[in-house]
């Protein structure tokens, strides 16, 4: 039979191990690493990225977010002078403009304070211009729609999962069911008007 002493450091053993499960679930995360990056003319490229960001989550597991809280991207080899770009946003594209020869950065957010702080723009995406001045946030070009991603921008998957999702499904072996509850008070709406997502 449990005494009321007993029940109190059962409780306190319950409270101090919930207190530390949320301590893995949540809280400040950083991921560094290089990635090298194909160009249109078949150039490789090796950046370096930083992301701070923090992570939520609830104990059942089931509303797991990020919030970036800075993002860095510095292009590293022959062109080692140039500025490193950082922003709140996640980078998607990175390309050069053949015809002004700047490189050009195309990053997105999946932060609704972020979209509507800077905007609400339609698409969801902002383009970054190397000038001389440095990185120069510019209107998204006809250049950099229906473009590839080719940035990595799974960077929140500490365990190396991501690249093996397929390889377990290959095997019959499905990750538990991942659900995403959206927020945006906004509906929808396709980039593609040949897609049936609409308003």
């Amino acid at each position: 039979m449990l005494t009321r002493s007993n029940w109190r450091v059962l409780l306190m053993v319950a409270l101090s191990a919930s207190v530390a499960a949320c301590e893995f679930l949540t809280g400040d995360a950083v991921r560094e690493w290089s990635e090298d990056v194909e160009l249109d003319d078949g150039d490789v490229v090796t950046i370096e990225r930083r992301v701070e960001f923090t992570k939520s989550n609830s104990l059942s597991g089931d509303t797991y977010g990020t919030s970036v809280r800075k993002s860095t991207l510095a292009i590293k080899g022959e062109d080692t002078a140039l500025p490193v770009w950082n922003d709140v946003l996640l980078p998607l594209v990175l390309y050069r403009d053949q015809e002004t020869d700047e490189w050009v950065l195309v990053a997105s957010t999946t932060s609704c304070l972020t979209y509507t702080s800077r905007g609400r723009p339609k698409p969801t995406y902002w383009e970054f211009r190397l000038q001389s001045s440095g990185w120069v946030e510019t209107a998204l070009s006809p250049a950099s729609l229906e473009r590839r991603t080719n940035l990595l921008y799974l960077y929140d998957d500490e365990t190396g999962a991501a690249k093996d999702r397929w390889a377990q499904l290959r095997m019959g072996v499905p990750p538990g069911i991942r659900f995403w509850y959206r927020t945006s008070p906004d509906l929808l709406v396709t980039i593609n008007p040949d897609s049936r997502t609409s308003r």
